[in-house]
């Protein structure tokens, strides 16, 4: 059997990090990988497809959305779907997965665990019922008593909350394979004799979801599970630490920039300049220099002083120095520490500081 396995879409993020044009074009990105998804499981002949929650971002979704989601559910009708509701979509009686006909392939499951079998795989489910869970939705008696191969579950690996299970209760599931999802990075481990996956979101929303975005192709064979993830998304966030030491002049820095970091128009980047630079950077003059489709500058850097003159000196501000030399002498000269002499200096100063 062949599954594509997703979670995490969040439909109709609000991206509140965007200009509201810019918004509305990453909300319709989603949509587009989501018809990447949809290619990906006819292309593959699935045998299903798992979304293993967070379907949507918040209760907060457009007539459009919807209608576009049911459509590209209709046109696998022949495969079934199965969804398990998460923590910011959860199933009860005011979500739309109760009140929306979603189709016959589609099927939900229910805030108490429940079995459905595909061509002899057991696939064991259970959705949300509100936004905050501290407690396993699903017990190993119950586990015990059905034996799945499958567990389709919106989880918290490691966590306290938002449905928490450990690495004990995954051994000792007796599951083949765990379809999780909540954590946006993609992540596949053994651990036991169960393969426990998070495929990550469609789309990256933010520069804390960096990277390549997409789902995992899942092959159930005789003696084993295999899977491999297929990047699906539009566009990635890419943060790049760049040193402009040296640098005299915007060419300069611009110059640096194209060199380290690989600028593709479509994609969304973070760029921190760091080192010594003498030059007052105008960040807004940078970024209208680079064409891509969004691009967010940090200036970090520090003026270089004579710092051995000043340690010389017999003010406030020569002893600061000495002492600040002294540390990095034994600790090393960190940016951190560099950042933490300039700003000093500058508060001595009365200048502004704005780290």
């Amino acid at each position: 059997m062949k599954i594509i396995h997703t979670a995490d879409i969040h439909f109709d993020t609000p991206f509140s990090g965007l200009d509201a044009k810019k918004a509305e074009i990453r909300r319709e990105d989603i949509r587009k990988s989501f018809g990447n998804l949809i290619e990906l499981v006819k292309t593959e002949n699935a045998d299903c497809l798992i979304i293993s929650g967070d379907l949507f971002d918040s209760k907060n979704v457009s007539k459009m959305t919807l209608d576009f989601i049911i459509s590209k559910f209709s046109e696998i009708s022949e495969i079934p779907v199965l969804i398990s509701a998460g923590n910011h979509d959860p199933k009860n009686i005011n979500s739309y997965y109760n009140l929306i006909n979603w189709g016959e392939n589609v099927h939900i499951f229910d805030t108490k665990p429940e079995v459905i079998v595909i061509k002899g795989i057991k696939f064991c489910g259970v959705s949300f019922d509100k936004a905050v869970c501290d407690n396993t939705l699903i017990s190993e008696e119950f586990l015990k008593a059905e034996k799945p191969d499958a567990l389709v579950m919106h989880a918290n690996l490691g966590g306290s909350d938002y449905n928490p299970v450990s690495r004990d209760f995954i051994q000792n599931s007796g599951v083949r394979y765990f379809a999780s999802g909540h954590i946006h990075k993609s992540f596949c481990e053994k651990i036991g004799d169960t393969l426990f996956s998070y495929p990550g979101c469609l789309e990256g929303r933010g520069f804390d979801e960096l990277g390549e975005k997409g789902a995992f192709i899942v092959s159930f064979e005789e003696n084993d599970v295999k899977s491999s993830f297929v990047p699906l998304c539009i566009r990635e966030y890419i943060e790049k630490e760049i040193n402009i030491s040296g640098a005299k002049t915007y060419e300069e820095i611009l110059g640096k920039i194209f060199m380290e970091c690989k600028i593709e128009e479509k994609n969304l980047y973070k760029i921190v300049l760091t080192g010594e630079c003498d030059l007052h950077i105008d960040t807004n003059v940078l970024s209208d220099s680079v064409n891509c489709f969004n691009l967010k500058i940090t200036d970090k850097t520090i003026k270089p002083l004579d710092l051995s003159k000043i340690s010389n000196d017999y003010s406030i501000q020569g002893i600061f120095v000495k002492k600040m030399l002294s540390r990095m002498e034994k600790e090393g000269e960190t940016e951190e520490l560099k950042r933490a002499l300039s700003y000093g200096l500058s508060a001595i100063r009365g200048e502004k500081v704005n780290p």
